[in-house]
């Protein structure tokens, strides 16, 4: 497995005032999602461009009860759809940090997450070599995107998109962005 291969970094220039504005947030309510630490945004699927991943609402009552940051949703009160794909992939969506220091506490959050949810289903492995695991019993994969300044105020949008397994290079991607080593995740070199 080539981790590389789940993984896509690029320069993001969305910024959350844009996303508001797009969402048609009341004015009364823009206060509470400009001044969170984690905003999570509409994942943007075909039809549905306004609609949050499956999965949101179960991480936000997770990261809640951790209370080590603040997270709201950046739609309308009444405004939040979820859309749910059939697959067994976990989405969990697009998260927007507001600074780095809060890039390695969420990403704490994140992994302890996806690891909780795909514990009970994550393949056992046999002390048979070649025996060929059935597809239903492997590896779950999970789909996110995290928008995290660099050392230099850029913004970059991060997402993986893969095995539950390589979610591990996602935090050694974070961990150099929040360190201030920025330059070295070559943000041209993006793979599709």
């Amino acid at each position: 497995m080539n981790v590389n291969d789940y993984i896509t970094i690029r320069p993001y220039t969305k910024s959350i005032e844009e996303w508001m504005e797009d969402m048609e947030i009341p004015v009364g309510e823009r206060g509470q999602i400009a001044g969170a630490d984690v905003v999570a945004f509409p994942v943007g699927y075909r039809d549905c461009e306004q609609a949050f991943a499956t999965s949101l609402y179960d991480f936000l009552a997770y990261a809640r009860e951790r209370d080590l940051f603040k997270i709201e949703v950046c739609c309308p009160e009444d405004g939040f759809t979820e859309l749910e794909l059939c697959s067994a992939k976990k989405r969990l969506g697009k998260f927007f940090l507001a600074s780095t220091i809060t890039g390695t506490i969420f990403w704490g959050v994140v992994s302890e997450y996806i690891y909780d949810q795909a514990k009970p289903i994550l393949p056992q492995f046999s002390p048979i070599e070649n025996v060929r695991t059935p597809q239903y019993l492997e590896a779950p994969e999970v789909s996110f995107s995290i928008v995290i300044p660099d050392s230099l105020g850029n913004k970059q949008e991060i997402t993986y998109d893969g095995p539950v397994e390589g979610i591990d290079k996602m935090g050694e991607i974070i961990k150099t962005l929040t360190n201030g080593n920025g330059s070295e995740l070559h943000i041209g070199e993006v793979k599709e």
